[in-house]
C-alpha cells in the first residue's frame, strides 16, 4: 500500500512541475494559430482590424488608440499585409531592445499561410476597368496592374478623395504625382491587386493611349447632361459622366463644362495642377475635330 501512495505523490509531483513549466512559458509550449490571407481581409475595418507584419498576423483593434504615431497609420493596415508601412518606419528588427517590435508582439495571434496570398495573374480590360467607376466599387489600373481599391478609399491616409478620383480609370499619373518612390505607398498598394490590364506590360509603367477618334462640336454638344456629359480640354474629348459624383470641388463645377468647350473654365480651376490633370486624362475619349 505505502508504494502505491509514493507512486502517486511522485505522479502528482511531476503533473505540478509540468503545470508550472507551462504558466512560465505558453507560448513555447504550443504552436501559433495559422490564417490565411482571406481571414485577415475579414477584418479590415477600424472595430476590427487585423494585420500581417512580416508573416505574423496581428489583431491591433486595441492598438489604434494607443499607437504613439497616430491611429490612421495603423487603420490604413487593416486587413492586408502592412508590412512594408511597419518597416518602412521602424525596420525589420527584432527584440527587446526594440521597442516597436515588443510593442506590436503583444497582438500577435498567429502566423500566414504564404501558400493563401493571392497571385495577380486575371487580365481585364479598360472597359471592364471602366464598370467600377464608384466609391463603393472602386477599380482603378497603375502602371499595367488592376486594383480593387474599394477598401482602401476609408483608409487612406491623404483621404478618401484621392482615391474615388482614380475610380474606373487609369491612375497611374495620379498615383506617381502623389506616391512615386514611396516603398509604405507602394506597399499599401499591393494588397489590393487583382490582376493586370489586359495588353499591359507590369514591368513599364502604362499610361492612356490618346484615342484617335476625332469628334466634331455638334457630337459634343449632345451630351451635355449630368447623366451624358462630354466636354472638350485643350483640343481633348472627354467623357466626365463618371467624374460628375466624384470631383473633390463638387459635382456642379462639372456639370457646367457639359457639351461645351470648357478648357478656360478648367484651366481657371487647375492650372498647373498636374494631379487634377491625370485624373482628366483618364476619361479623355478622342479629339475634337
Amino acid at each position: 500500500m505505502s508504494n502505491a501512495k509514493t507512486r502517486l505523490r511522485v505522479l502528482a509531483s511531476a503533473a505540478s512541475i509540468a503545470a508550472a513549466a507551462t504558466l512560465v512559458a505558453p507560448s513555447a509550449a504550443r504552436a501559433e494559430t495559422v490564417y490565411t490571407f482571406a481571414d485577415v481581409q475579414k477584418h479590415a475595418t477600424q472595430q476590427d482590424c487585423w494585420s500581417i507584419v512580416n508573416g505574423g498576423v496581428y489583431n491591433l483593434t486595441n492598438f489604434i488608440p494607443r499607437h504613439e504615431g497616430g491611429s490612421k497609420v495603423i487603420i490604413a493596415m487593416c486587413g492586408i499585409d502592412g508590412s512594408s508601412s511597419y518597416n518602412g518606419r521602424h525596420g525589420r528588427s527584432q527584440g527587446e531592445e526594440n521597442e516597436p517590435a515588443r510593442a506590436l508582439a503583444q497582438y500577435r495571434i498567429g502566423v500566414l499561410d504564404p501558400s493563401s496570398v493571392p497571385s495577380a495573374t486575371t487580365n481585364y480590360t479598360m472597359t471592364q476597368v471602366a464598370a467600377h467607376n464608384s466609391a463603393g466599387d472602386c477599380w482603378s489600373v497603375v502602371s499595367g496592374k488592376v486594383y480593387n481599391l474599394t477598401a482602401w478609399i476609408p483608409k487612406h491616409i491623404g483621404g478618401p478623395g484621392v482615391i474615388t478620383s482614380m475610380c474606373g480609370i487609369d491612375g497611374t499619373s495620379l498615383y506617381n504625382s502623389k506616391h512615386q518612390g514611396s516603398a509604405s505607398a507602394a506597399g499599401a498598394l499591393a494588397n489590393y491587386v487583382i490582376g493586370t490590364l489586359s495588353g499591359s506590360s507590369t514591368a513599364t509603367p502604362s499610361t492612356p493611349t490618346a484615342p484617335k477618334k476625332t469628334y466634331t462640336m455638334k457630337q459634343v454638344k449632345k451630351h451635355r447632361s449630368a447623366t451624358d456629359c462630354w466636354t472638350v480640354v485643350n483640343k481633348g474629348v472627354y467623357n466626365v459622366t463618371a467624374w460628375i459624383p466624384k470631383h473633390p470641388g463638387g459635382s456642379a463645377v462639372v456639370v457646367s463644362m457639359c457639351g461645351k468647350k470648357a478648357t478656360a473654365l478648367y484651366k481657371t480651376q487647375h492650372a498647373g495642377d498636374a494631379a487634377a490633370a491625370s485624373v482628366l486624362k483618364g476619361y479623355r475619349i478622342g479629339r475634337i475635330a
